[in-house]
């Protein structure tokens, strides 16, 4: 009877252990998506604004102060 006791105990700790693993894994692949995520969002805000800055996009400040087109 003592051994029937052990080995429920050691499968649980062993199975907390995978259960934690896979817990782990998966809070940093979400880590990682958000941070590629937020990378690649605010690369898209630097091109818009630097396209913006140099006057390749239409209705941009530059074009709408001076007038003309670059």
């Amino acid at each position: 009877m003592i051994i029937y006791l052990e080995v429920p105990n050691r499968l649980d700790r062993e199975l907390k252990v995978l259960d934690y693993r896979i817990h782990k894994g998966y809070v940093t692949l979400g880590m990682y998506e958000r941070t590629i995520v937020q990378t690649c969002t605010f690369l898209v805000l630097v091109l818009t604004l630097w396209a913006t800055v140099e006057g390749k996009i239409y209705g941009s400040p530059r074009i709408a102060v001076v007038g003309i087109q670059i």
